[in-house]
């Protein structure tokens, strides 16, 4: 890109301007006086300490302290950078209007400049929050802190005097050193202005250096700038030695034939908006209600309708939560966490909550897919729309965008995500970390009493029953709560309704009719694994896993054995309910076609495994909990063919040094009880693990327990026992865990009753006084979790886990020290 062709950018507003010492050296101080660089200001303070200068400040700054008091620094300082009048071409910097602009000087020349060309810009430092500001385009972000807020308190916090290196470490692990990072990612261009890298920033720990950047990065230095300082600058980007002064000059000059680019409307590819509502009252037919409960199609118009007036037109399960989240959010909540198990409502709730948000004049987008185009999109969203709310399905697979919005959100977006309970489980510390208040949680696995009698009435109104219809009103409502069938719970009633042997039938002979078309039968194991398995998967993205251009041709969508399991709108591909596809897949398709077809998927995809969606679909595919959930378990192939699965795909380079596949493989060797092999594949995942800052051993280290619990159970002896159970029992009582409400360690402690009915009593009396006080602490960790979960959420395991320890500590408790 050229000087002219950036400069000409600048002028649409999405440039960056980051400005160092020599952006301001033209700027005149109260004491009528050039605004000083470090070196300058280093050599003042040892001056006034009749010292010779050493040429660090920070050393100078002590040294100036110890002599004459902060007061004395404090006032020095503030008499150095207070700005009394600027320059022409600092006026210039501030006539055009920048994305954002990052300084490491502690002056105002900025403001200055923004304020004589009638524009405010706010100076915030590193204490502040990027949350707490909407429109993050008129702000100075002053890194080393801002001379009008200098004071004591400031002096060894905010405000830094020190050298590059140091300010480099604070701005990266700071909040709007992420979002300088993003800057960096989706400005059009950012140039440094005045800037050292010796002394204003130490960019090698702040930015990696990729040409696409490079080309986009533009250094302003003095035509007199040494050959190594330039030299240095070609690793980030591009030097242009022509000074502050030609610079603002060719500016104002370009600046006078620039023809700005007509503004299109905010069209977002990442994230769907509801539909317009339509007044037209739609005639609801009985096939309609079937779809929606049986195979997951929505019809958009009727639900639109029937969540408005839902007696009018019935069709939508209004949920009481529903009320209660508008209410919370019309009060101010920000933060909106849906959580279900498959299958019980969450799509349809959203779906529900976006139009009634919506007619409360509320902005709605839900991200759907990643583009090149996120990074602006979310900005866009954050800082120009009124009334915003973002909607992130399944939030596990999404943590980068919930980091983006943290630093680009304000205090008016309101952030709803939704997960299935037992993901939920696993990562909800690291959801919390992503916010800047409380949130508003919302489980909707247990039906209300309300809630069960509307879908009684639904399913009445529509003759769906089948074999349940000969069932009274009463009975039907016991059907649905009694604990041993549905537990008031959505998906575990229509199971009970698909699972009928017309159903099954009906799907039986649908899937037979294509087992010779190999192609087409790959493609529905596809479609129906990704409603199970939880990723978005569109037309593309079938054709290139499955490497067929067969499948983007007409005949395919328009099969009509096809479109028994999906319907096809434009290029999206919307498959039919989860629950349906569990059924499918479980029951009437073979385990070793599911296998087969995942394998040749997995291997496709290898080649686009950077890609954030492919990586998703990795990730979900590539889990023993997943396999088990679609693969027949009673049959005799069963075992082979899920280990198959992980043996096919060891060698790709997706799994070689990933550590959630080693972990899965380990859970896959340790459910057919083969210890060795597990333990081997257990000490790959931690090995992989520990080179990836940001992987989160949680889920390996309780697996791990269980592993070295059963290994003692099937395999040990009187001689290992203990020691193997007091490496297990670390693990599980961990106090670092954050989360009071993860459920996994007590499950796994279920597995201290079969040790202690095969080793206990040939512990020491020591020993079996540790095993008795360890029971007591996973008890008492068990009371901390009741305490924080809701009593319906409580895992039934949890309950079986204290019954069991309970009755080893009762049967125990004259055992004395």
């Amino acid at each position: 890109m050229s000087l002219q062709n950036a400069i000409d950018l600048i002028f649409e507003g999405n440039c960056i301007l980051f400005t160092g010492a020599g952006a301001s050296l033209m700027a005149v101080n109260i004491k009528e006086e050039n605004l000083k660089t470090a070196k300058q200001l280093t050599d003042l303070l040892y001056d006034k300490c009749g010292l010779q200068s050493d040429n660090n400040l920070s050393y100078a700054v002590d040294e100036y302290i110890e002599q004459h008091g902060e007061h004395e620094l404090i006032q020095l300082l503030k008499e150095q950078y207070s700005v009394r009048t600027i320059s022409e071409e600092q006026e210039i910097l501030g006539s055009v209007d920048w994305k954002r602009i990052y300084t490491t000087n502690y002056d105002r020349v900025l403001e200055t400049a923004y304020m004589k060309n009638g524009k405010h810009l706010t100076p915030v430092t590193l204490s502040d929050k990027p949350y707490d500001f909407k429109d993050k385009k008129t702000l100075a972000i002053h890194l080393n802190g801002y001379i009008d807020r200098l004071t004591p308190e400031t002096l060894n916090g905010e405000f830094k005097l020190s050298e590059a290196s140091y300010l480099a470490n604070d701005f990266v692990n700071n909040d709007w050193g992420t979002l300088f990072r993003q800057d960096l990612k989706t400005s059009d261009v950012v140039f440094f202005v005045g800037f050292s890298l010796n002394h204003d920033l130490d960019l090698k720990r702040v930015i990696y250096a990729t040409p696409e950047l490079i080309d986009k990065c533009f250094f302003i230095m003095s035509d007199n700038e040494n050959a190594t300082a330039v030299r240095n600058v070609k690793k980030y980007g591009n030097p242009i030695l022509i000074g502050l002064n030609m610079f603002t000059q060719m500016i104002k000059e370009q600046r006078k034939s620039y023809v700005p680019i007509a503004k299109s409307v905010f069209r977002p590819l990442c994230f769907s908006t509801p539909q317009e509502i339509t007044n037209v009252p739609p005639d609801i037919k009985d096939k309609d209600f079937y779809k929606l409960l049986v195979e997951g199609s929505i019809n958009y118009s009727i639900l639109q309708h029937s969540v408005f007036s839902p007696n009018e037109f019935p069709y939508y399960l209004f949920r009481e939560k529903l009320e209660s989240t508008m209410n919370s959010i019309e009060n101010g909540a920000k933060n909106i966490l849906i959580t279900s198990d498959l299958g019980n409502g969450k799509t349809l709730f959203i779906k529900g909550l976006s139009y009634l948000l919506k007619k409360l004049g509320y902005n709605v987008f839900e991200f759907t897919k990643y583009y090149a185009t996120l990074d602006r999109e979310l900005e866009e969203i954050c800082s120009k729309i009124t009334k915003p709310v973002i909607i992130v399905e399944s939030y596990s697979h999404h943590f980068d965008i919930l980091a983006i919005i943290k630093n680009l959100r304000s205090t008016d977006l309101v952030l709803i995500v939704s997960e299935r309970s037992l993901t939920n489980d696993l990562v909800f510390p690291k959801y919390e970390e992503k916010l800047e208040s409380d949130y508003h949680p919302v489980d909707l696995n247990v039906l209300t009493e309300i809630e069960m009698q509307g879908l009684v009435s639904l399913i009445d109104k529509y003759g769906l029953w089948g074999r349940y219809s000969t069932y009274h009103n009463d009975r039907k409502l016991e059907f649905i709560s009694d604990p041993t069938k549905c537990r008031k719970n959505i998906r575990l009633l229509l199971l009970k309704l698909l699972n009928s042997p017309d159903i099954i039938s009906r799907f039986s002979n649908v899937i037979s009719t294509i087992q010779n078309k190999r192609n087409y039968y790959e493609a529905i194991v596809l479609l129906l694994v990704s409603k199970i398995f939880n990723f978005n998967i569109d037309l593309d993205d079938l054709v290139y896993a499955l490497d067929d251009e067969v499948l983007n041709k007409p005949s395919f969508q328009k099969d009509p054995v096809v479109r028994e399991f999906v319907n096809f709108d434009e290029n999206r591909i919307v498959v039919k309910s989860a629950v349906l596809a569990e059924t499918i897949l479980s029951n009437v398709m073979g385990s070793r076609g599911i296998v087969d077809t995942l394998i040749k998927i997995c291997k496709r995809l290898d080649n686009r495994r950077d890609d954030k969606n492919i990586k998703i679909i990795l990730r979900e595919v590539i889990s023993f909990s997943n396999l088990q959930r679609i693969l027949q378990k009673d049959t005799s192939e069963y075992k082979f063919n899920i280990l198959r699965f992980f043996e096919e795909i060891r060698n790709m380079k997706h799994c070689s040094s990933n550590p959630h596949y080693w972990l899965q493989y380990a859970i896959a060797r340790l459910s057919e009880r083969e210890y060795e092999l597990a333990d081997n594949y257990f000490n790959s995942a931690y090995s992989f693990a520990k080179k990836l800052d940001w992987f989160d051993p949680y889920q390996i280290d309780n697996h791990y327990a269980r592993h070295l619990l059963e290994n003692e159970i099937y395999n040990g002896d009187k001689t290992t026992a203990m020691s193997q159970f007091l490496k297990a029992h670390k693990i599980l009582s961990n106090p670092n865990d954050r989360s009071k409400t993860r459920h996994y360690p007590f499950r796994v402690a279920q597995k201290y009753y079969p040790f202690y009915e095969m080793y206990f009593s040939f512990l020491s009396k020591q020993d079996k006084i540790i095993f008795i006080h360890s029971c007591k602490e996973i008890l008492n960790r068990i009371e901390g979790y009741m305490r924080n979960t809701e009593g319906y959420r409580i895992r039934k395991e949890v309950q079986e886990t204290k019954l069991l320890l309970n009755q080893i500590v009762e049967n125990n408790k004259n055992i004395k020290k």
